[in-house]
């Protein structure tokens, strides 16, 4: 049972990775522009989004790339 908690975490947040992709992103410093799940507006994309999904996700954020 428990992995298949964990294949459906995987498969959640491979799916909130996606979701991302449509969060618009400042090109000069990176800092999301909308909210996105519980991060507010003005949060930088890589040192607390990627971080939160490298944290959570096996492989982290590499392994979620490569699985796309």
């Amino acid at each position: 049972m428990e992995g298949d908690i964990n294949k459906t975490t995987d498969v959640l947040l491979r799916k909130l990775w996606s979701k991302l992709e449509d969060v618009p992103v400042n090109p000069e410093s990176e800092k999301l522009e909308s909210d996105f799940l519980f991060f507010e507006k003005g949060v930088d994309k890589y040192e607390d989004v990627w971080r939160w999904f490298d944290n959570r996700y096996p492989g982290g954020v590499a392994a979620i790339l490569g699985a796309e």
